[in-house]
């Protein structure tokens, strides 16, 4: 009563939303979605590759076993767990609902679609932790502790705290001297919940000039 009242009382408020009302037609948002056309391309790609990610993951068992590859935004990477499990074949088995139970249906995609967000972050922090660390190998300085230093600082930029994160050698294992082998294995391990992540990358350097 209050507001319309209110509405009452100002005529020309209440002509212009009529006016607004009669306007609007399913050409707005597209000439909305027109003029800002980089917005728009960047929600479509996002919530596409989003769909695409849950609907993967959400065919999967989860247990590893099958012949797909799991989430398609991740499984390149090659990311484990300490069970050898593939990250990117995790799934978020929730009450998903049915007919007599939209909440639950509703509440079981977000989550999920959120799953899969937590899922990239965490995978995608590794992933760059070890390209930060080959990005600092790549260097004449050729500095392990460097390196290392520099991949922790990615994984906790992401939220993610390195259980270890080192340069070693790919037959003994043990810490890499600066300067010393020419051939190199990175390895990254992090608590991510009740799971341990661990990935590695195998690094060819050249041979340092000696002037």
């Amino acid at each position: 009563m209050i507001a319309a009242s209110r509405f009452a009382s100002d005529p020309d408020r209440l002509q212009r939303c009529s006016e607004w009302v009669r306007a609007w037609s399913p050409a707005v948002p597209l000439r909305w979605c027109w003029r800002h056309r980089l917005i728009t391309a960047a929600i479509a790609v996002g919530l596409g590759l989003l769909i695409i990610g849950a609907a993967r993951a959400w065919a999967d068992p989860g247990t590893g076993g099958s012949a797909d590859a799991g989430n398609v935004l991740i499984s390149w990477m090659g990311i484990k767990d300490s069970d050898g499990v593939p990250v990117a074949k995790y799934t978020l088995t929730l009450n998903e609902g049915g007919w007599d139970d939209p909440a639950s249906t509703m509440f079981a995609k977000v989550a999920s679609i959120a799953y899969e967000i937590y899922l990239c972050v965490t995978a995608t922090a590794l992933h760059a932790g070890l390209e930060a660390a080959r990005a600092v190998l790549a260097d004449d300085g050729r500095d392990p502790r460097a390196a290392e230093a520099a991949g922790a600082a990615a994984l906790r930029a992401a939220g993610v705290e390195p259980e270890y994160f080192a340069v070693v050698d790919p037959d003994t294992l043990e810490p890499v001297q600066p300067g010393g082998a020419q051939r190199v294995l990175v390895v990254v391990a992090a608590r991510v919940g009740p799971a341990r992540l661990i990935d590695n990358l195998p690094l060819d350097l050249e041979p340092v000039a000696t002037p």
